[in-house]
């Protein structure tokens, strides 16, 4: 009996002290999170990954972008050996269907040519104009800036026609066919380049605009 009752007896002050301490142990581990929600460090440590991210872009936009390319998984893209064109060689394979997450890939690759080029593609404009109007003052500008605009709006487009890219003077779109690496950035860069120069403050005609084009490496215009 005695044996049973000092059972029942530590039983019961077992479940009265679990009764006792169990809400204050509660509102510890409460207070606890909060404060680790709060934790100066997980606010630093946000603020690390935010400049290793910012470090890593910045170190991206450095790279020249033949090199940039090719450090892209999954990416191949073979360039022309003519040091006057900026475009891919294109080969004859199909590739895979075009999606946002390719463009967004090739949107970097065409920025950073259209950055490091800038000089080639001025010069090409300019060469141009002085051929096409000889004897006659021409200012030509060209808006590198704009045409990267344009380049980041690139979306997907979902329609089968014939052109495999359009764009106006402010957005961009890219159908989603079959297209390889080397077609598909040379696309967005084909369309970047249209609406990038004015002679004397005037837009040039698309005939005159494929013929710079062409100048600078595409061979599809």
């Amino acid at each position: 009996l005695n044996v049973t009752f000092f059972h029942h007896f530590t039983t019961f002050l077992t479940l009265f002290k679990m009764a006792q301490v169990g809400p204050y142990q509660m509102s510890n581990q409460k207070r606890s999170k909060k404060k680790n929600k709060n934790n100066p460090n997980n606010q630093n440590n946000k603020t690390k990954r935010k400049k290793k991210y910012n470090n890593d872009e910045q170190k991206q936009q450095e790279l020249d972008y033949k090199t940039f390319a090719r450090k892209q998984k999954g990416i191949f893209i073979k360039w022309s050996k003519n040091h006057n064109h900026i475009f891919p060689e294109y080969r004859d394979v199909s590739g895979s269907h075009v999606s946002q997450k390719r463009i967004n890939i090739a949107k970097k690759i065409v920025i950073l040519i259209l950055k490091q080029e800038k000089q080639r593609i001025t010069r090409s404009f300019e060469d141009f104009a002085r051929k096409r109007y000889k004897g006659k003052n021409v200012t030509v500008k060209v808006d590198i800036d704009g045409a990267i605009e344009r380049v980041n709006t690139a979306k997907v487009k979902q329609d089968n026609d014939d052109d495999y890219g359009e764009a106006d003077d402010e957005q961009m779109w890219i159908t989603a066919c079959q297209s390889p690496d080397d077609e598909l950035v040379g696309t967005i860069l084909h369309e970047a380049l249209h609406y990038i120069a004015t002679f004397n403050g005037k837009d040039i005609c698309e005939k005159d605009e494929h013929f710079v084009i062409k100048m600078l490496g595409d061979d599809e215009c």
